[in-house]
């Protein structure tokens, strides 16, 4: 299964994605000109060489993290946050953690001038995410959902292992060198720094077919006094998801301290003893492609039509078409007239023939007892 996790900080979600990418690294067959210092905006240089600057001395960076993911094709936002640890040169670790949604947070949404999503102005849903974890061991990478008590264990290519991770999306939270930065992405500046607000917006788009496999925007708001990002945005391909990481109560080069009281004495030793093992090893070759069900086309296959099916057969369905588990909401719907309809699909979103792609998300609403 490849995870296409959108985040900088997060060594292991960045390290899955170059993982599954091809044995050597991905070079542009069309001809290509080096980007020279000539060619770029100097005050963009200056943002980008002071940031590469003061990244240059992090050697541990630990900190809070509220991870925001904006689906526009269900009008829906999700909330998780959590706990993140990085330590030179290629080991970090993030704990994403459920969210509680009270009435509070659900009343902010409707004051005026809050943040909307819907072209009618109304918010979208606010609902938790799904607790999981990262654990980039310099070696490994491991990726645990905690709800379904399962773990998936990749090996880090040689060429990312070491100080070699900067050649990976590690750059949004530590500035690459400038040229370096200019070549991979392509750049805008969208605001300076002042003596009034200390913070750069910088837009990038991917240059390499890796990168963009991943995502296809970001936007950083960069603290120039520190060097350290205080938001995240990233775009994925599809265009119809977007994750919003906000940083908070970061800790450069902290010798021990709070991290142990998240982690233990050893942050990237996780114990998996009750959990189910997937290991997907780079030697092992990509994962397999999704199956389709029969009589579909293997080239586009689509959304069956799941109304009147129990929840059960419905996710069996899916889940054969290479919807994964975290892909399938399940919703309450109408109360049932007939015992016998309780918890099958009253209707689901998408309609039946609509494109299976990567990003797909699938809601069945189920018949309630009355």
């Amino acid at each position: 299964m490849r995870r296409s996790l959108v985040i900088a900080v997060l060594l292991a979600a960045w390290c899955v994605d170059a993982a599954f990418a091809q044995q050597s690294p991905v070079r542009n067959s069309r001809s290509f000109r080096p980007v020279q210092r000539a060619d770029v905006d100097p005050d963009l240089w200056r943002v980008l060489e002071d940031w590469s600057e003061k990244s240059t001395g992090f050697r541990r960076l630990e900190g809070q993290v509220l991870r925001r993911t904006y689906d526009t094709t269900f009008a829906v936002e999700q909330v998780v946050r959590g706990y993140f640890y990085y330590e030179a040169p290629d080991k970090g670790r993030l704990d994403l953690d459920t969210v509680k949604i009270n009435q509070k947070m659900l009343a902010a949404r409707q004051k005026k001038g809050a943040k909307v999503r819907r072209k009618n102005g109304e918010p979208f849903k606010l609902e938790t995410g799904l607790s999981e974890k990262w654990v980039c061991d310099g070696q490994r990478i491991i990726n645990i959902e905690v709800d379904s008590k399962s773990a998936e264990v990749h090996k880090l290519p040689e060429e990312l292992q070491g100080r070699n991770i900067m050649n990976g999306p590690l750059p949004f939270l530590f500035g690459l060198p400038p040229l370096r930065a200019a070549n991979r992405f392509t750049l805008n500046l969208i605001r300076l720094p002042s003596e009034q607000s200390p913070f750069a917006i910088l837009k990038a788009q991917p240059k390499r077919p890796d990168d963009a496999s991943s995502w296809q925007e970001a936007e950083v708001i960069l603290d120039t006094r520190t060097g350290l990002p205080a938001h995240v945005r990233l775009l994925r391909p599809s265009g119809k998801q977007e994750d919003v990481y906000s940083f908070s109560s970061l800790r450069v080069n902290r010798p021990g301290g709070r991290i142990f009281e998240f982690f233990g004495r050893d942050p990237f030793r996780v114990d998996l003893r009750d959990y189910q093992v997937n290991l997907a090893d780079r030697d092992r070759g990509a994962p397999a492609e999704r199956p389709v069900e029969r009589n579909s086309s293997p080239i586009d296959p689509v959304v069956p039509d799941l109304v009147g099916m129990s929840h059960e057969d419905a996710e069996a369905a899916l889940k054969r078409l290479g919807i994964t588990r975290k892909q399938i909401r399940k919703l309450r719907g109408n109360p049932a007239g007939d015992p016998d309809d309780v918890y099958r699909v009253q209707r689901q979103r998408p309609e039946p023939g609509e494109p299976i792609d990567a990003e797909i998300r699938v809601a069945l609403y189920l018949w309630t007892k009355a």
